[in-house]
């Protein structure tokens, strides 16, 4: 009982405390009689979260996306012109240019993707090869200076 109450008062934020003008107490939920914490301690009666949902009913439908027939990403493109001669501009819809333009070629969209997410790989392949190399010339002076140290020592023991 002690960790549920330990865990619920670290749920609540500094923010809703303020709100609140008297003390946090507990009480017992008015249908079912389960301890309900953080009430605010001029509350006359409390509902716990179970006892409200049995109230409120859960929905009995679920909310579905309508799927649009737009392309992924359309309203971020400078210009989208829709299979219908919709124009829109930015995700806005310009009513006066409808039917001027031709359509958007979404093949010729998605290749330009690919090219550029291609040019984007070859960029970070690039980079890591140029890293390695770099990598590399770093070890192999390292291990010439490591050398050089040590044939300095040989030099000063026997000479």
């Amino acid at each position: 009982m002690a960790r549920l109450k330990k865990r619920l008062t670290k749920r609540t934020s500094k923010k809703s405390t303020n709100k609140i003008s008297g003390e946090l107490t507990e009480m017992n939920c008015k249908k079912c009689d389960r301890l309900v914490y953080n009430v605010d301690s001029n509350a006359i009666s409390v509902l716990c979260t179970r006892c409200t949902t049995l109230l409120v009913g859960a929905p009995k439908e679920k909310i579905q996306r309508v799927k649009s027939n737009k392309p992924r990403g359309w309203a971020f493109l400078a210009k989208y012109i829709h299979e219908d001669g919709t124009v829109y501009f930015r995700g806005v819809e310009q009513p006066k240019l409808k039917d001027t333009l031709k359509p958007t070629d979404l093949k010729k969209l998605g290749e330009k993707r690919k090219k550029t997410s291609e040019k984007n790989k070859k960029i970070k392949e690039e980079r890591k090869i140029k890293r390695e190399k770099q990598l590399v010339k770093e070890h192999k002076k390292r291990a010439s200076i490591k050398e050089k140290k040590r044939k300095e020592k040989i030099k000063m023991l026997k000479g």
